[in-house]
């Protein structure tokens, strides 16, 4: 699930028991004033260019439902994140693929220009499940804006990448970006997560919400992350380690993986993952076989970057699968 494998850092309880007795509340808005005013701080933007979500998840739904309001088509990069596939199927929204390319899973610019125009882009930056930056420049995204009706850019491992278009999101009228605290953060359970835009566009997506999404001890959770970042910071810098690390051994049991900007990496295996994936769940460890939702990667497992010795386990298991597949 690609999540953190660290606790959240202590000041998140402490902020959390403060805040339990006002459930009674909707909204406490000394809270939400200092949250939004941290996450300013952090993000680099205005606090009217932010707007919290129930996770970037939430955010995912809004846009399905913004183009299923304006019945326009979502062009995606294929493939990508299996959520929007399934919502969009569920919603009745049409998808228009843009395939990335080759073992590096390269993305064609042009390709993706000639399918947005007037339609909805969905690009997830770093990629999910493939954990490359599929957009590093911003030219680029200028063009994309120019003949898309919208632009939005899922950065929920920006954390991991340093790769952000935040500015670009503010000063273009049409593109959001959308981040989660899930991950670096340490807080998927808080379910919590915020875009960056224009304010039109912000106000745009609003009138899709019924409100007061984020729940008070989300929004305290939050508050104790970002005054947190040193914890934040660490957890970053011990994923990465293991994370680098374990592509070097995964390349020696036969399974490359390209690299991940991301807590998480994509090896392929010589075998369909599906009997590698029964084997290693036998010994406790689950991973994700992406066959299920897309046909040419069947041969391809994706695994959480957890500690190291967590990871030590999963390729002790792995050999061992591989062997009985």
């Amino acid at each position: 699930m690609n999540e953190s494998p660290y606790p959240p850092p202590p000041l998140v309880s402490e902020l959390v028991s403060r805040y339990a007795g006002l459930l009674n509340l909707y909204e406490v808005e000394e809270l939400e004033e200092q949250l939004l005013d941290e996450l300013s701080a952090y993000a680099g933007v205005e606090r009217e260019n932010l707007d919290l979500y129930a996770g970037s998840s939430e955010a995912l739904l809004v846009m399905l439902a913004l183009a299923k309001a304006l019945g326009l088509e979502l062009v995606v990069a294929h493939p990508t994140f299996f959520l929007v596939y399934e919502l969009a199927r569920s919603l009745g929204v049409r998808l228009v693929p843009v395939r990335l390319r080759g073992p590096e899973f390269s993305l064609d610019g042009e390709e993706l220009l000639k399918a947005a125009g007037g339609r909805l882009v969905y690009l997830a930056n770093p990629n999910n499940p493939t954990g490359n930056i599929v957009l590093r420049d911003g030219d680029p995204l200028a063009r994309l804006a120019k003949r898309a009706r919208m632009v939005f850019l899922d950065e929920a491992y920006y954390e991991f990448s340093g790769v952000t278009f935040k500015d670009a999101a503010v000063e273009l009228g049409n593109v959001v970006v959308l981040r989660s605290l899930s991950k670096a953060f340490c807080l998927a359970g808080a379910r919590i997560g915020y875009t960056i835009s224009s304010m039109r566009a912000k106000e745009l997506l609003a009138r899709l919400r019924p409100g007061y999404e984020v729940s008070l001890l989300s929004q305290a959770a939050a508050l104790g992350a970002l005054r947190s970042m040193d914890h934040v910071r660490s957890v970053v810098r011990r994923i990465v380690e293991v994370r680098e690390w374990l592509r070097k051994e995964l390349l020696k049991l036969g399974a490359p993986t390209p690299e991940s900007s991301t807590n998480f990496v994509l090896a392929r295996l010589e075998q369909p993952c599906d009997a590698v994936s029964r084997a290693l769940e036998e010994e406790g460890i689950l991973v994700t076989c992406l066959g299920r939702w897309f046909e040419e990667l069947s041969h391809h497992v994706r695994v959480t970057v957890g500690r190291r010795e967590d990871m030590e386990a999963f390729l002790r298991a792995l050999e061992a699968a591989l062997r009985k597949a």
